[in-house]
């Protein structure tokens, strides 16, 4: 039979009823009334209910707390909180009935009543239940809601600090009692308090001589030392020790002291940084402007990063810096380095104590920055020393990992020492029997009783903690009259086997209700520290109703000591990474796999519905989305792990979601990438990369694929990433990408066993060929075939002939139409690349009139930045134009229809790149204003790859408005100063274009800066056909000086952009693009170097030009016409002409005007012979060829010599302008050249209109000299 007396909490409570006659309003109210009551006693805060009676007298309900199998520490906490939440369901009843409460605690006996056999009930009798009766009653008399006896307040007292306050009431002569006793009842504004606002106030107790070292520290006593190290296992006590330091409310020497807590589970790097700043701000009682202007970009950085901005873009705004996006990190964030400087400097002016608490957990760089701040003397610093001090808390010691191994040895005298290190040790008997004291309530403990419970807790506070409580709740304890405690007789041998500390932690855990258990395991799959919100979508349904369930059910926790609120809301943590821990590991292996899978789920749904939104996650700042990243990558980390293969349909669902985890870091790759933060992007995908790659299970069918898939992407964006920085990781970069492309390799290899069984081996060709083959496994070989090609050019930066034939060769067998297309665009990207611009337009061509493209899903989405489904009419457009068609109409009005249906990023890519090549095909293209400007760009969001055209374009323009403003617009008069300053303003920003072109994946763009130079120096040398692209800032009057400055310039910035060519950035060595439009620029810059000596100008840049060109008879010029004249055979005598555009057609039009004798300073006017060049009694001829290689009619014949400006040269040189005009075609057909009046009928090219012009220039000069003679 089942009776003891035992000491339990009532809580009883009393109605009365407004009338007699029970209606069937009153018994519904009344039914829902005590509907709530029970449910709030019994399932929020584990009670009993003894009984309920309704009748004439009333309503009275016991609800009694503390009986066998209570599962909380303190039964009279939760029978007042459970009265507390009663409390405010009554004013909603006061129309029925009028309910008040009174609680009291005390021994009753509790047992069973009456005949087993016949009738028995379970009841409590004793004073409790009586006093807490007539308090409810008394509560009445007095106006008040409740009341409880002095003993419930007491524990109210040690159990809480001030989020529940008692006040007394006053004192009543209760019936059945001798004398008055105090009675207490809570404070009105107190009434609705939040249970989630408790907090457990543990008695401090022990470390007095660690308290009174770290109190000297804090306040500087005796010459201490700076930085402080505490370090000691969890559970020992670091957090309240300095929580102790810190109190602002102590008595001692640290009254007053400004002090800074940091908490490293919860504040990341910039938010530690914010903390510290925030309060060295509130003690600039005096700012600087300095310091003013600093804080105040500090809040437009903060604001802009709250609403999600880049951190890389808000460190350009800061520095007044045009950078393009690159590498990402803290450190290279103008807001983490003015965060820096601020801190840096206000620690050493102001006296601030630092306190970090789980410093493990902070990011290094902020410790070193503390560390080195308060270590060092700086002799900027008028104090000649930092007043501020630092203390570092952490499980493990951390002082040589700060300081270095040549910190100073340790010393015997703490004040001899620059740093003082404290290990927080386990207590001794005489602080284990103090708080063994508090936590049991006694008086003392009897001697076998203080050996028992220090030999089992090891002195760690934490342990004996639990300890007592699990005494407690079994039973095993007795307390004399005197008030000493000691165990009870007959618990001897259970106590040989009492639980170690995470036993009776799961002991605990066991004992809790059902759906505190639940919300505590769940809350343990997210970590020590996790938000409400994903534990409340994590929670099976039933669990919470709703988020103030769910936040009612941590307030019990909280009491119960698992877990504690923060700062912020809706994050939670737990009070001890061992309850953590333990929790963790109380759910089944299936179950805990199934929760990290679904947590993943949740926050890529959070993810994406904040990119779907153009947000930051969530509405939060970039580091909230950061560190959902982070927690995305943790969960799938651990699904991985825990992933197990039991049945065929389990396969299937894991690697279903394996997929789905790989798609989201892939994805949240590419995010972060195409903003510049690249480091967070790689770290990411290297991680997972590293996590799918340290599974080994012979179970997991999946896993090969699972690693090369891994791999894979690891490698696309490394090859990416090093495609516009070569250096991003240091020197190893390169080796690390010949390492994954040889992971890949194997990985692709046995995946290619295990598919293929039971053949030795296995060709690629043959499932590419195999029209039956398996679809998935296909894409995957394509895919794998595209990566690698990609990371060999990000290595030499160089497309091998090998690989372009092998992607030939493939795209003629393969069987599939995705791998079809796939395959196809790859080839045109190729193609480009590589300068094939024939096979590109016919590849390109094929794949569009086939069924290939359409509706198609590829894979890879990418290659070189340029998407896929969008390359293909680009590259034919791109084509067409190379080869000479100066106005493919129909190919660009497709191109724009693709384009129009790709996201943005992708569409201002491709642009970029058709603004490459027409940039490269001429100067001032008129596409180009067909476009947008080059502005656009920057509105336009690219891929991480072309990112820096928007800033290369942006360049470009200003530039060309420079040079537009030197002319006065409202006299047409110029103006020297303008002039001037347009001048210099264009040298610079050319300058500036050709450093932003480099930082373009292919280097296309620094070859538009080449042309656009050698341009400028034509317009000086030569007559320019008049256009709107001609600038007026020099016409024929202008003085001479002006030309050459210009022309210095020119050759300043064409030097720039040769020597770029060559650069370890470049690797122009195996370069292909444009090689002999390469040597046209380098012809063209010796001939404008020899201009300049030849009027007069001496700069250092051409001495030794001149020096050189000075040893030839013919000053150089015909070292100049030969290498022109080189060039124009070698372009002519390729298959296709890759660089008709590029070199053929310029270096043709420069030889003519050499031939007829332009760019020659001091040529004078000679008889029938022409213009001849006179220097040093030496006349210029040339040998040349009548007509061009190529021209199949005329091959054959002898090379002849003429002088220059002779008639005999000019009609030579019409030969070669026809030769190249009949190259070229408008909209497919042949030009019509005797119909052409300008740059509008060539499609805007100015290259062609300048080849015809001087071609209708030359005829009309021998038209002019035949008049002449004939006169």
């Amino acid at each position: 039979m089942l009776a003891e007396n035992r000491v339990v909490s009532v809580l009883f409570l009393v109605g009365r009823l407004p009338t007699m006659e029970f209606s069937e309003d009153l018994v519904k109210d009344l039914q829902s009334l005590l509907g709530k009551m029970i449910d709030i006693a019994e399932g929020d805060f584990g009670g009993t209910t003894r009984q309920i009676t309704v009748d004439d007298k009333g309503l009275a309900a016991i609800f009694v707390f503390g009986l066998p199998g209570y599962r909380q520490s303190c039964h009279a906490t939760q029978c007042l909180l459970a009265a507390l939440r009663v409390l405010p369901h009554l004013p909603e009843y006061r129309r029925s009935v009028d309910v008040r409460a009174g609680i009291a605690s005390g021994w009753c006996y509790c047992g069973i009543i009456g005949n087993p056999q016949v009738r028995c009930e379970y009841t409590v009798m004793g004073d409790a239940v009586n006093t807490a009766a007539r308090l409810a009653g008394k509560s009445f008399d007095l106006g008040l809601p409740m009341l409880c006896t002095e003993n419930v307040a007491a524990d109210i007292r040690k159990e809480f600090k001030g989020s529940v306050k008692l006040t007394r009431a006053g004192s009543l002569k209760l019936k059945g009692k001798s004398e008055e006793i105090d009675v207490f009842a809570p404070d009105g504004p107190r009434l609705d308090v939040e249970p989630n606002l408790l907090s457990r106030a543990g008695p401090f107790i022990g470390r007095q001589s660690e308290l009174q070292l770290g109190l000297e520290f804090a306040s500087g006593c005796r010459g201490c030392p700076r930085v402080l190290f505490i370090h000691g296992p969890s559970g020992i006590g670091k957090t309240e020790l300095l929580k102790q330091i810190c109190n602002p409310d102590r008595a001692g020497v640290c009254r007053g002291m400004d002090s800074v807590l940091i908490d490293g589970t919860l504040h990341d790097e910039l938010e530690a940084y914010q903390k510290i700043a925030m309060k060295l701000q509130q003690l600039e009682q005096n700012s600087s402007e300095r310091e003013g202007a600093r804080m105040a970009k500090l809040e437009i950085l903060d604001s802009q990063d709250s609403a999600g901005c880049n951190l890389q873009a808000s460190a350009c705004q800061l520095n007044g810096k045009e950078e393009h996006a690159g590498r990402e990190t803290l450190a290279s964030s103008g807001l983490a380095a003015e965060y820096e400087e601020m801190i840096s400097t206000g620690l050493r002016r102001h006296d601030v104590l630092v306190v970090v608490d789980g410093a493990q957990h902070v990011d290094q760089r902020v410790l070193e920055l503390l560390v080195k701040t308060v270590s060092h003397d700086s002799p900027e610093d008028n104090t000649g020393h930092s007043k501020s001090r630092v203390i570092l808390a952490s499980a493990k010691p951390m002082r040589h990992v700060l300081l270095g191994t040549n910190m100073e040895p340790e010393s015997d005298t703490p004040s001899c020492r620059k740093s003082w290190t404290l290990e927080l040790k386990p207590f001794g008997k005489e602080a284990i029997a103090k708080l063994a004291q508090e936590l049991l309530l006694c008086n003392g403990l009897s001697e076998s009783f203080l050996d028992w419970i220090a030999e089992q807790s090891c002195g760690v506070p934490l342990h004996l903690w639990e300890l007592c409580y699990w005494l407690t709740a079994n039973l095993f304890i007795q307390i004399d009259g005197d008030g000493f405690a000691s165990l009870r007789s007959g618990v001897d041998k259970i106590l040989q086997f009492a639980p170690a500390l995470v036993k009776v932690v799961r002991g605990r855990i066991d004992q809790l209700s059902q759906n505190m258990g639940i919300v505590l395991r769940c809350a343990a799959v997210l970590g020590t520290s996790f938000n409400v919100r994903l534990l409340f979508l994590l929670l099976p349904p039933g669990t919470a109703g709703s988020k103030e369930e769910l936040f009612d059910t941590l307030a019990l926790l909280d009491v119960a000591n698992f877990v504690q609120p923060t700062q912020l809301r809706e994050i939670w943590q737990f009070k001890s990474p061992i309850y953590q821990e333990v929790a963790y590991n109380c759910i089944l292996h299936e179950k805990k796999r199934k929760l990290h899978w679904k947590a993943a789920e949740h926050i890529q749904a959070m993810l994406n519905q904040a990119e779907a939104d153009h947000q930051v996650a969530c509405g939060t700042s970039v580091r909230d989305r950061s560190n959902m990243e982070e927690e995305l990558l943790s969960h799938i980390s651990e699904g991985m792990k825990l992933s197990h293969s039991i049945q065929d349909q389990n396969r299937i669902v894991d690697y279903k979601r394996f997929e789905c985890a790989s798609a989201s870091i892939n994805q949240i790759a590419h995010f972060n990438t195409d903003r510049g933060l690249v480091l967070r992007a790689w770290k990411l995908q290297n991680s997972f990369n590293e996590t799918v790659a340290g599974i080994e299970s012979a179970n997991i069918h999946w896993l090969p694929e699972a690693k090369f898939i891994a791999n894979e992407a690891t490698l696309r964006l490394l090859s990416r990433i090093s495609q516009a920085d070569s250096n991003f990781l240091g020197n190893d970069q390169s080796a690390l990408i010949q390492h994954l492309m040889n992971q890949n390799d194997n990985l692709l290899k046995d995946l290619l066993r295990r598919n293929r069984t039971g053949e030795t081996i296995v060709h690629e060709e043959d499932i590419i060929s195999d029209q039956t083959a398996d679809k998935e496994l296909v894409s995957l070989l394509v895919r794998a075939k595209t990566t690698r090609c990609h990371a060999e050019f990000s290595l030499s930066n160089v497309v091998e002939d090998r690989t372009y034939n092998s992607f030939v060769e493939w795209l003629k067998i393969v069987g599939t139409p995705e791998a079809s297309f796939t395959l196809a665009a790859c080839t045109c990207v190729l193609s480009i690349i590589s300068m094939r611009f024939l096979d590109a337009f016919d590849t390109a061509s094929k794949i569009l009139s086939s069924e290939a493209h359409v509706g198609k899903k590829l894979q890879p989405t990418h290659l070189f930045g340029f998407r896929l489904e969008c390359v293909v009419p680009v590259t034919r457009y791109i084509a067409k134009l190379m080869q000479g068609d100066l106005e493919p109409v129909e190919l660009r009005q497709a191109m724009q229809s693709a384009l129009q249906n790709a996201p943005k990023c992708d569409q201002g890519t491709c642009r970029a790149l058709c603004r490459a090549f027409e940039g490269a095909a001429g100067p001032q293209i008129h596409l180009i204003h067909e476009w947008e400007s080059w502005e656009c760009l920057e509105s336009v969001n690219t891929t991480f790859e072309w990112s820096a055209a928007a800033h290369f374009g942006n360049m470009l323009a200003k530039a060309q408005r420079a040079l537009s403003c030197c002319k006065c617009a409202k006299t047409g008069e110029i103006n020297a100063r303008t002039v001037q300053e347009g001048l210099s303003a264009w040298q610079c920003l050319t300058c500036r274009a050709v450093r932003e072109s480099l930082n373009t994946p292919l280097k296309l763009e620094l070859f538009t800066v080449t042309r656009n130079c050698i341009f400028e120096g034509c317009r000086v040398m030569f007559e320019m056909p008049q256009d709107k692209v001609k600038c007026s800032w020099c016409p024929s009057d202008t003085a001479c000086t002006t030309h050459m400055k210009h022309m210095e310039d020119t050759v300043y910035c064409l030097s720039r952009c040769l020597s770029a060519y060559s650069s370890d950035k470049l690797k122009y060595r195996r370069q292909q693009l444009f090689p002999l439009g390469h040597e046209y620029a380098k012809a063209m810059l010796t001939w404008f170097k020899l201009w300049l000596r030849d009027t007069g100008s001496a700069t250092p840049s051409t001495e030794s030009t001149w020096r050189a060109a000075n040893k030839q008879p013919d000053g150089g010029y015909v070292d100049v016409f030969n290498r022109l004249l080189d060039i124009q055979g070698t372009c002519l005598t390729s298959s296709d002409i890759p660089e008709l555009m590029t070199a053929c057609m310029p270096a043709t039009v420069a030889l003519v005007r050499l031939l007829n004798g332009e760019g020659i300073p001091n040529a004078t006017c000679g008889s029938k012979k022409g213009i001849g060049f006179t220097r040093g009694g030496i006349q210029l001829s040339l040998l040349v060829r009548l007509t061009p290689v190529g021209l199949s009619e005329q091959e054959g014949l002898p090379d002849v010599r003429v002088e220059v400006g002779s008639h005999e040269a000019k009609q030579i040189g019409i030969r070669h302008l026809d030769h190249v005009l009949s190259l070229l075609s408008k909209q497919g057909k042949p030009l019509c050249i005797h119909a052409i009046d300008g740059p509008h009928d060539l499609g805007g090219s100015f290259m062609a209109w300048e080849t015809v012009w001087l071609r209708k220039l030359l005829i009309e000069q021998m038209n002019f000299r035949r008049f002449q003679s004939s006169g």
